[in-house]
């Protein structure tokens, strides 16, 4: 493991949790920051030759077709689109569909707790009323939670910057650990 890998890795995440930051509170992934990541995948990619950067390059190329025949439909947003294809060229091309599969989960199990939290919001038990009613103070972060409480009723999408984040950071700390 190249310590230039790691050290660029850890800048993705970074650029990664700054755009989760973001797409919870914009429900937008800034350009910026997928150029940022695509950057650091690139410096990544740079180091195991000629041969490995063509498959890498043919691999985000399938990733990129993909998210954006997805986004294309309205199934994900179209930075989320933009930002799964610029992190797929992070991992070495045998990596990558575990990476792939990594931030599913992580939408799952985020789309999960988005669910649940409607429910909970909606019933008529006083668990939604009483969040309502409690009314966290004026901070930033009682204003924040008012409203992400009414994105979730309202059916928005939710924000998968944080899906994305977490499974690229599952699959980056895999791969730390296996070599």
């Amino acid at each position: 493991m190249r310590t230039t890998d790691l050290v660029l890795w850890f800048i993705a995440i970074v650029a990664l949790v700054v755009a989760s930051v973001h797409d919870v509170r914009d429900r937008l992934i800034p350009n910026t920051l997928v150029l940022i990541v695509l950057g650091v995948a690139i410096g990544t990619r740079i180091g195991g030759g000629v041969a490995a950067a063509g498959l890498s390059l043919l691999a985000t190329a399938i990733v990129a077709a993909l998210a954006y025949f997805l986004a294309d439909r309205d199934y994900i947003g179209w930075g989320d689109a933009k930002m799964i294809a610029a992190t797929s060229l992070l991992v070495p091309p045998p990596i990558v569909v575990p990476l792939i599969f990594d931030i599913v989960i992580a939408g799952g199990a985020l789309g999960c707790l988005y669910v649940l939290a409607r429910i909970c919001l909606r019933q008529d038990s006083g668990v939604g009323r009483a969040a309502e009613e409690s009314r966290p103070s004026d901070s930033k972060f009682g204003g924040f939670v008012r409203t992400e409480m009414a994105r979730i009723v309202a059916h928005e999408p939710m924000p998968y910057g944080v899906a994305i984040l977490g499974g690229v950071s599952y699959c980056i700390l895999s791969v730390v650990r296996t070599r």
